[in-house]
């Protein structure tokens, strides 16, 4: 057996690898269709993360850039900082994070960490179902939906969050007739609840910057900042749908192959041979996929952790001014 040397040092046998493969040829090539679809075509090309991250990261910069000075120039303009649109925005940004860290670096959490996350999660769900004013149904101004829109949306919404249970409960009969540990099951069971909250967290993406439209009274002006707004927006969500997608991955291959930990999909649905020779495995330590995969991680984690600071920022700035009595 040839050890082949990844990007991260370490060491995969080949015989893994071609144990993998035969598994990969047993579940026939309709999986490897969905799964090149998803990865090659979803993340990779339509919601490609380094694109995405960059027009993130340039756009809010330039977006919170004029709000700032808006603040400084215009003390009446104070007022406009909402601090409930950068808490909600922190929360979206937190939730990314989790699941890059879960699902895109499958860092395996402690058990303490998975029993918090399960009883975070368990309660959140119980007032999303039974706490109107928690409900994330109440952001939205209904004034203006129809009424069978709204009963139809609630009932997926009850839907979504009531199936986690029931999958609970088989996994809770699984489980003693099984050889699996607390650990895995409380794993399993977080990660079923955790679409719950990657769907509703693009509602909490903060979009609304009323001072950006305030520093400026020329009409073209006006109009470039509100297509940069708009342009934040779309790449805040083709963000989200990267990590919905990876999830998505993650979860076919766990299910299909009992793997975690695939750094490269591309080993679904491209032509794999052994490496035989040292230069050879040196090439395959550093290939393209592996290379794009670990940047766009970090990347991403970079993108959220600075968007939370610009929150924090922001909240920083509306307490002062609040307790200050400027506002």
């Amino acid at each position: 057996m040839i050890p082949i040397i990844n990007h991260e040092g370490h060491d995969l046998i080949i015989s893994e690898k071609s144990s993998l493969l035969e598994q990969q040829q047993q579940h026939g090539h309709i999986y490897n269709k969905y799964i090149k679809f998803i990865d090659s075509v979803l993340c990779k090309t339509i919601h490609n993360p380094i694109i995405t991250s960059l027009i993130i990261l340039i756009s809010i910069s330039l977006i919170q850039s004029f709000q700032i000075s808006q603040l400084i120039t215009t003390t009446s303009n104070q007022s406009f900082v909402f601090i409930d649109d950068y808490i909600f925005d922190i929360i979206s940004n937190l939730i990314n994070i989790l699941f890059i860290i879960r699902f895109q670096y499958f860092i395996r959490f402690p058990l303490i960490c998975e029993i918090i996350l399960f009883i975070t999660q368990n309660i959140i769900c119980l007032n999303l179902l039974f706490n109107n004013n928690f409900n994330i149904l109440s952001l939205l101004n209904w004034n203006s939906i129809d009424s069978i829109f709204f009963t139809s949306l609630k009932i997926f919404l009850i839907i979504q969050i009531i199936f986690p249970y029931i999958i609970l409960i088989i996994n809770i009969f699984d489980y003693k007739h099984s050889e699996g540990s607390i650990h895995s099951f409380l794993s399993d069971c977080n990660n079923n609840y955790l679409p719950i909250f990657i769907s509703h967290s693009f509602l909490f993406i903060n979009y609304n910057f009323p001072l950006i439209l305030l520093s400026s009274n020329h009409p073209l002006f006006t109009c470039l900042k509100s297509n940069l707004i708009f342009i934040f927006k779309i790449a805040s969500f083709s963000f989200k749908f990267y990590i919905i997608y990876k999830f998505i991955l993650y979860e076919i291959i766990m299910i299909l192959f009992n793997k975690i930990n695939i750094n490269d999909y591309s080993v679904f649905y491209k032509p794999q041979r052994e490496a035989i020779t040292e230069k050879e495995q040196q090439q395959v330590s550093t290939t393209t996929t592996n290379s794009f995969e670990k940047w766009s991680n970090h990347l991403m984690i970079t993108t959220c952790s600075i968007i939370t600071l610009i929150d924090l920022l922001f909240i920083t700035i509306s307490l002062y001014l609040t307790t200050s009595g400027k506002i």
